[in-house]
């Protein structure tokens, strides 16, 4: 039974504490949200859904990254993260929602195998908590303000769905062309409530204005050239970065690389099952009753 008066949202995110896109979401959320902010001490970008289980972790509270937001960070995976907040630092008063972002560049197409913002999210929905991995698509990164105010947005209508709403002049915030479409027509706070646990949000870095809306979109596909780059250190030894050009990007229409590129926020649901159903439908045919 969660006790707060307000909402509650946990914050995590690759990047660490010095992020920009961190920064804002937590000031943007503060005034309308109870948030605690819990992220990896260093950078962690594609760190995938690693969980550390042969090391001890270390858990630092420090300077409140926004006004009135408890903040940590922990010696480990964007994963370890939200394994603290939600086993310990928020133990008694879980979140309602967990936001992992906002991240450094895009999550989209295969990236969502690697990304460490996605399995921080992807970890707060294992635990059954609505979640959602928030990061800015583009090169310059600097229109974190927008992806911050489409977050709440989102918030908003989360929180109506779940029967804990904000303040009404929290969505006054949002321009109108960047709020979350549809909330009308969800169930709030009934038995409905919030059909979607994991979402996966990329919003163009473009200016308020330059962005179209909305749209819900699959995972488009990306092919890379030189993924892997051989070097020769000062001592003659040889080295090597894992890199790569894109080169061939799969992107028509309903998918979320075509989507950022026309201006619009994507949104994807993810499933945190990867059972291939209709493949295991073949394999019981084959295998017939065996096992039964």
């Amino acid at each position: 039974m969660n006790e707060r008066e307000r909402i509650g949202i946990l914050i995590s995110n690759d990047d660490g504490l010095y992020s920009e896109g961190l920064t804002e979401l937590a000031t943007i959320l503060s005034p309308w949200c109870d948030v605690t902010v819990v992220v990896p001490a260093g950078p962690q970008s594609a760190a995938s859904h690693t969980i550390t289980l042969h090391r001890p972790l270390r858990l630092h509270q420090l300077d409140e990254i926004a006004p009135g937001v408890p903040t940590y960070v922990v010696t480990g995976s964007p994963t370890d993260s939200v394994v603290l907040a939600l086993d310990h630092v928020m133990k008694e008063t879980p979140p309602d929602i967990v936001l992992a972002g906002i991240n450094r560049g895009g999550n989209t197409a295969e990236d969502v195998s690697y990304s460490g913002t996605v399995a921080a999210a992807m970890e707060g929905a294992l635990c059954k908590i609505p979640s959602v991995a928030i990061s800015l698509n583009g090169d310059e990164r600097v229109h974190y303000h927008v992806a911050a105010l489409a977050a709440l947005s989102l918030v908003c209508v989360i929180a109506r769905a779940i029967g804990r709403p904000l303040s009404a002049k929290a969505g006054e915030m949002v321009p109108e062309h960047i709020r979350f479409p549809g909330d009308l027509e969800l169930d709030e706070g009934g038995e409905g409530g919030w059909p979607f646990m994991l979402l996966n949000m990329n919003v163009p870095d473009l200016p308020e204005s330059e962005i179209k809306g909305w749209q819900a979109t699959a995972l488009g596909k990306r092919d890379y050239k030189d993924v892997v780059v051989p070097r020769v250190d000062p001592r003659g030894k040889q080295y090597y970065w894992i890199a790569g050009e894109e080169v061939v990007a799969d992107d028509p229409p309903g998918s979320d690389l075509r989507a950022v590129r026309d201006g619009y926020i994507s949104i994807s649901p993810l499933l945190l099952d990867y059972t291939n159903l209709p493949d295991l439908a073949r394999l019981r045919m084959i295998l017939g009753s065996q096992g039964d």
